[in-house]
């Protein structure tokens, strides 16, 4: 079982095959805030929400609920902390809510936590894009160690890469950038950094997006 940060698909065969455990990789989330949000069960399909915990509302930007299966910002209403309780809690992470057919009576299912808040990136005309969107890119590619990607201006996307020994392939570095454009607008422009490492933030988490708008 996982938790402190976003379990990826590839992230999940890696894990398995390097632990030999056919059972499966669960994920969890959770806060220091608010305790444990969900849980990976076997055949879930998503993070079941334990009733007696939390209660999830998942919310556009103007506090309104999106449709199940939208994206929104996550928000938490704590069911047992008596002595400090947190109701309507936005805790900064972006996901959805799915049909909770299968959960424990009363219970909820998130889909998947899209990540921060603070790293969703915007486009020249205003469209919102989750940062999910820019890791894709980087993921799978034999040539990258690490990276971080970072929304400066709407106009100016660069992407920090610490490479492996393995040669970059200019087609890769094309691609990209087209997709990138191709999400945030064409005016955008689209910047590699090689560095020789990316250092985590305080908590201790690598932040694969960042947005300074």
């Amino acid at each position: 079982m996982t938790t402190a940060g976003t379990l990826y698909g590839f992230m999940k065969d890696t894990i398995r095959r390097a632990f030999s455990c056919p059972a499966g990789v669960f994920d969890r989330y959770g806060s220091r805030e608010v305790s444990l949000i969900g849980c990976e069960l076997p055949d879930s399909n998503g993070l079941v929400v334990p009733p007696w915990l939390n209660y999830v509302e998942v919310l556009d930007d103007d506090g309104n609920p999106v449709a199940d299966g939208n994206v929104g910002n996550i928000v938490i209403t704590n069911l047992a902390n008596f002595a400090m309780p947190l109701v309507r809690y936005v805790i900064g992470d972006r996901g959805n809510l799915m049909n909770p057919v299968g959960c424990i009576d009363g219970g909820q299912r998130l889909g998947t936590v899209r990540g921060r808040i603070v790293d969703t990136f915007k486009a020249v005309d205003g469209t919102l894009v989750d940062g999910e969107y820019f890791t894709h890119l980087m993921y799978l590619r034999d040539w990258v160690r690490s990276f971080q990607v970072v929304q400066s201006s709407l106009n100016l996307v660069t992407f920090r890469v610490v490479r492996t020994a393995s040669a970059t392939p200019q087609e890769d570095l094309d691609e990209i950038k087209s997709k990138t454009k191709l999400a945030l607008g064409d005016e955008c422009s689209v910047v590699f950094e090689f560095v020789d490492d990316i250092l985590p933030s305080k908590s201790g988490k690598t932040r694969y997006t960042i947005s300074e708008i």
